[in-house]
């Protein structure tokens, strides 16, 4: 009997165990949360304690999953699951299209109705999210968000903890470096800095 134990039972989480269940791959399915007394079920699933007891669960028939859209947030716990030699899903929800010359890597999501085409990488615990596009020729960086809607366009390239909001357009062959922000709507036209948080059509430095 294989089992996943997802970390984090927030709304994230519910999409991940929902993807889990449809690729039937697990008979059995639970959740740690630090709030697990408060929360207790998710979609009927146990919240079964708090995230730090997950080397309580690590053996040969368990694989573990963190839910969690914080970009830091996921590179904290797959970082400590890594170091702890467990073993990371992959889940890719049966409705996602991934072109066969693209490389996934561990711990990553790819939801309903998300494209990633030819020759494309998505780096250790990215979020492909809902109906996002990633064209051909691209490099997604580690612990990075592709939010719901979003289109990426060939030869890109997203560095590492990178949140791409709902509905943004990012055009061909420029670079987004890492711990960048681009703002929900926004159109990316250029190439980035490391740290910027970029809004508006087209996208331009938020000044603060």
């Amino acid at each position: 009997m294989r089992r996943l134990v997802i970390l984090g039972a927030g709304g994230h989480g519910k999409v991940v165990a929902d993807i889990a269940r449809l690729t039937a791959r697990y008979q059995q399915l639970m959740f740690l949360d630090d709030a697990f007394e408060a929360i207790g079920l998710t979609l009927d699933i146990a919240v079964v304690g708090p995230l730090s007891a997950f080397s309580n669960y690590i053996d040969d028939r368990t694989d573990f999953f963190v839910a969690m859209g914080s970009c830091k947030g996921r590179e904290n716990w797959l970082q400590q699951l890594l170091a702890a030699n467990a073993s990371i899903a992959t889940l890719v929800h049966p409705n996602a299209i991934i072109a066969n010359s693209s490389r996934v890597d561990i711990g990553v999501l790819v939801c309903a109705g998300a494209i990633i085409n030819p020759d494309s990488h998505i780096g250790v615990g990215t979020i492909v999210n809902t109906g996002a596009t990633v064209d051909h020729d691209c490099s997604i960086g580690s612990y990075t968000h592709i939010c719901p809607g979003v289109s990426v366009a060939g030869m890109v390239t997203v560095g590492e903890r990178c949140w791409l909001g709902i509905g943004c357009n990012v055009i061909q062959q420029i670079d987004i470096a890492d711990d960048c922000t681009l703002g929900a709507g926004a159109t990316l036209l250029q190439s980035t800095q490391a740290g910027q948080t970029l809004v508006g059509v087209p996208a331009r430095p938020l000044t603060r």
